[in-house]
């Protein structure tokens, strides 16, 4: 979301036009889930997606038309994806709907674009509001959901909240650490890193990365849980080099409301953990909210593949617990 975001205030602050699409709400079966957006420049150049095939085709056409005429009035429509003599069939078959916000965004916007944007760089909440008429951005506005589309008799609202609620915390950054904070950045998550030692190479890559990973160097994996922001939004993985740090890392972890905690181990493994966590006084209710071990079962070994399964079991438990 950050990239097609700096994009769009990219574009407006070089006095150019944007062509707009953003998936205000889907149902099953659809290719463009609710957030996905689409930006057409001036130059012609696609960035992001809102579902492929020729319905976006459609939509790029009409994008290009609007640029060219310098005028098109905002709108929501209903696209459906299957087979009908309705005018809003989109041309697909995989079954499903979707709803797409169409804009042309001129550089009067910039500032209201670029409050987004910055937001998004800080990981701060607020709530972009988009009208057949206007854009506004209220900063410092809690949402309860990512994206809403809100409808009276005589007017429309999209709601698009800036605070991702797409976020996890790996704790432990050597190379599963560190394979499963790429692969959840190429989700579009909040990753942040938890992890005591401040020069491993596995993480090098990520201290020039100006939208990477938040690392922190805490005194202690137990220390480190209290530092993520929106613990009650976050998924906790426990990745850590030993069995007294994977102990040590639940001992915080389990004291914040993070909905999601897992740790990587084997059948005896987990069991010391288990065992190591209990002489720290916490009792069976607290151990029911550890998944172990973490990930899907695909026979995994690299970290890589490691990673993949773990990302899997978060997206699932994401759509459970309605944190995307």
């Amino acid at each position: 979301m950050l990239k097609i975001w700096k994009r769009l205030a990219s574009e407006l602050r070089a006095h150019r036009r944007v062509f707009f699409v953003l998936v205000t709400d889907s149902s099953k079966g659809s290719p463009g889930k609710a957030g996905c957006t689409l930006l057409l420049t001036e130059t012609g150049v696609q960035v992001g997606t809102i579902g492929g095939g020729c319905m976006e085709k459609v939509l790029l056409r009409t994008g290009r038309d609007a640029l060219a005429s310098g005028f098109f009035r905002t709108l929501v429509q209903t696209l459906i994806h299957h087979k009908t003599d309705d005018s809003n069939a989109s041309g697909l078959i995989c079954g499903g709907s979707q709803s797409n916000l169409l804009a042309l965004v001129s550089p009067t916007q910039l500032p209201t674009v670029q409050s987004v944007a910055d937001s998004l760089v800080a990981g701060n909440p607020g709530v972009l509001s988009i009208t057949a008429d206007s854009w506004c951005y209220e900063p410092d506005l809690e949402s309860s959901h990512s994206i809403r589309y809100e409808e009276s008799a005589d007017s429309w609202r999209v709601k698009l909240s800036t605070l991702n609620r797409r976020r996890v915390a790996i704790f432990g950054g050597g190379h599963c650490g560190a394979a499963l904070a790429r692969q959840m950045k190429l989700l579009d998550y909040v990753v942040t890193i938890i992890e005591p030692r401040e020069e491993l190479f596995t993480l090098a890559s990520f201290q020039t990365q100006t939208c990477g990973p938040r690392i922190l160097h805490s005194e202690n994996f137990a220390a480190g849980a209290s530092l993520v922001d929106h613990p009650e939004k976050t998924f906790a993985v426990i990745l850590s080099p030993s069995y007294h740090d994977d102990v040590n890392a639940l001992s915080g972890i389990l004291r914040c409301p993070f909905p999601y905690v897992g740790i990587m181990g084997s059948p005896a493994k987990i069991a010391k953990i288990q065992e190591g966590l209990c002489s720290l006084n916490f009792d069976l209710q607290d151990w029911r909210r550890v998944t172990a071990p973490t990930g899907l079962s695909i026979d995994s070994d690299s970290p890589e593949e490691i990673a993949v399964s773990i990302a899997a079991q978060i997206l699932k438990e994401a759509n459970r617990l309605d944190l995307k």
